[in-house]
């Protein structure tokens, strides 16, 4: 959001910059010029962030899809498995399972939030999926225990 804001004033700076480009300049740019190079600005910013939102977006639905492989998979290993060895494979799936349900729901919040939440709920997003990345990694390392 702050690189978007930032991008957005730099935007701005350069068509009032080239509006005030000089006094023969000056007298030729009108406020219609002005408005019209600023709602191109806007265009051209809201374009970009809907870019980056819909990258964002199919980014998590890979990894969403991804992961539902995984607790597929692994759920046919707890299964098959016997003893403490499947005690513990379940408590790292169930683990599994609950991490991604958070980050399904943080997503669906991330979707209906207002601009200046999403930051804060991005963040909370990247730290959900690397936590459920290292339950994923964790799991793996219990069947290599097997």
């Amino acid at each position: 959001m702050k690189t978007t804001i930032k991008l957005f004033a730099v935007m701005l700076s350069a068509i009032f910059l080239f509006a005030c480009a000089g006094q023969q300049e000056k007298d030729k740019t009108t406020k219609d010029d002005v408005k019209k190079e600023a709602k191109e600005a806007y265009e051209t910013t809201k374009s970009y962030l809907e870019d980056q939102f819909n990258e964002m977006m199919s980014d998590l639905e890979a990894f969403k899809s991804k992961t539902e492989a995984k607790i597929a998979d692994y759920t046919k290993k707890v299964e098959n498995a016997e003893g403490e060895l499947k005690e513990r494979l379940d408590k790292r799936l169930k683990d599994i399972e609950q991490k991604s349900t958070e980050l399904n729901n943080k997503v669906k919040e991330y979707q209906e939030a207002a601009d200046e939440k999403k930051e804060e709920i991005k963040a909370d997003i990247k730290k959900l999926r690397k936590a459920l990345d290292e339950s994923v990694e964790k799991f793996n390392e219990e069947m290599g225990k097997e």
